[in-house]
């Protein structure tokens, strides 16, 4: 319920972010971003509404889910968004990007009639990611705003399922989705729900019960010499261990 909620917040951030011609993205855009969103400077105070709240909470979910096309670089952090390809260019820098110049936008990096300020780059950035940087024109039109697309869909658009599949792989990187490879068993569906159930330590067991006050004995009835948990229960007692 928490992650489908999430999910939902992130799409919702999504639209803010892509729909600024609808009224009620300008509206928040304009009370609470000043019309010119930036991903990373969304945030939020307690006199918020909870529809703004809710998105700045799970503003890291956008952060990682989107892609940016650049218009007019102006809502584009240069370093630590993903607007010349998969990782930031932070990630891929040669040396060490001064901490003063990670707040510059995209179009600082520009000037009209010039091109890119090389100077500022050269010492920083591997010659093949300058010729990725290199490729970007940026055009000096209002009009043609930097766009966000999400690059878990074909057709660009931030999607409830791209929005999972970024909480999926963040989970996947701590090592807490092995129940997600669980539905592809071929086993019973009684055996899959018993194991996603004992994985996320929701099987109600004594100490699950004393949690909820249901009870005050803690040990396993099985066996009677240690409490009783899922570890206990269907490895570590010597019953299960028999089994």
């Amino acid at each position: 319920m928490r992650q489908l909620n999430s999910v939902h917040l992130a799409k919702l951030g999504g639209r803010v972010m892509n729909e600024i011609d609808s009224l009620w993205t300008r509206a928040l855009r304009s009370k609470y971003c000043k019309v010119r969103c930036r991903l990373e400077d969304i945030s939020m105070k307690t006199t918020d509404s909870h529809t703004w709240r809710g998105i700045a909470e799970n503003i890291n979910i956008l952060c990682k889910g989107l892609g940016v096309v650049v218009g007019d670089g102006r809502t584009t952090h240069f370093w630590t968004r993903q607007w010349t390809g998969p990782k930031a260019l932070i990630d891929l820098t040669a040396g060490q990007t001064p901490s003063n110049e990670l707040s510059l936008l995209v179009c600082d990096y520009w000037e009209e009639g010039r091109g890119w300020k090389w100077e500022k780059l050269t010492e920083l950035i591997s010659e093949e990611v300058l010729k990725s940087i290199a490729s970007f024109e940026l055009i000096s039109d209002n009009k043609l705003q930097d766009q966000f697309f999400s690059r878990g869909t074909s057709s660009g658009q931030f999607t409830l399922k791209s929005a999972l599949l970024v909480i999926y792989n963040e989970e996947e990187t701590e090592g807490e989705v092995y129940w997600l490879h669980l539905w592809k068993l071929t086993a019973p569906q009684t055996i899959k729900v018993f194991a996603w159930l004992a994985l996320h330590d929701l099987l109600m067991t004594n100490i699950n019960r004393i949690n909820r006050g249901l009870t005050d004995n803690p040990f396993y009835a099985g066996c009677e010499i240690a409490y009783e948990d899922v570890d206990h229960v269907l490895r570590a007692c010597p019953r299960a261990k028999a089994i």
